[in-house]
């Protein structure tokens, strides 16, 4: 995640937690083609920066990156590890709600239409794709007018979907039969 003043890792609820400050970064030359705008390259680069530091220690298997703001792609250029591009909200589905940035010429040609293509390259050259529901990956399809074949899917959806597997936990076995309301970011 990012920092507003220095780069430190945390170890938080049994997690490490990485917070860099980010960095500037010159595109790459598949960037510059891809007409990555500078501050989302900026985010994944030192992103990458880091990844490359821990693996210098530690195995990394896999990394995954969220499709909001393209956080995948200079992992996905670099082909250093597998790539799983976690598959929410598109930017095509945020434009629904944002009818001003599709007419505005400039912002859609500087970054719009530049999104709009890298959100798709990262989702059909990623090597998986874990989406959180079988809708969000419907309407990528659709909107996207493609078709992710089935075996780069995993749907895993938000919340628990299975409390019989926490059945270490009494709490959590009490639940079952019970209906469980999981609250997410509101969009129109």
């Amino acid at each position: 995640t990012t920092s507003p003043d220095i780069n430190r890792v945390d170890f938080e609820d049994g997690v490490w937690v990485h917070r860099m400050v980010v960095e500037y970064s010159q595109l790459s030359a598949e960037a510059t083609r891809a007409r990555v705008p500078q501050h989302i390259w900026n985010w994944s680069a030192t992103a990458l920066k880091e990844a490359k530091r821990i693996g210098a220690h530690r195995k990394i298997d896999t990394v995954e990156a969220p499709i909001w703001d393209c956080e995948g792609v200079a992992f996905l250029f670099a082909r250093e590890w597998p790539l799983i591009t976690s598959l929410h909200t598109t930017l095509a589905h945020y434009l629904d709600s944002a009818t001003d940035r599709l007419v505005d010429h400039g912002w859609m040609q500087d970054f719009g239409k530049p999104m709009l293509a890298l959100e798709e390259r990262l989702v059909m050259n990623a090597d998986a794709i874990r989406a959180n529901s079988v809708a969000i990956r419907r309407e990528f399809e659709t909107r996207y007018r493609c078709q992710i074949p089935d075996e780069m899917v995993r749907t895993i959806p938000h919340g628990l979907s299975d409390v019989t597997s926490w059945n270490g936990n009494k709490e959590l076995r009490n639940l079952q039969g019970k209906t469980i309301l999981l609250v997410g970011r509101l969009e129109p």
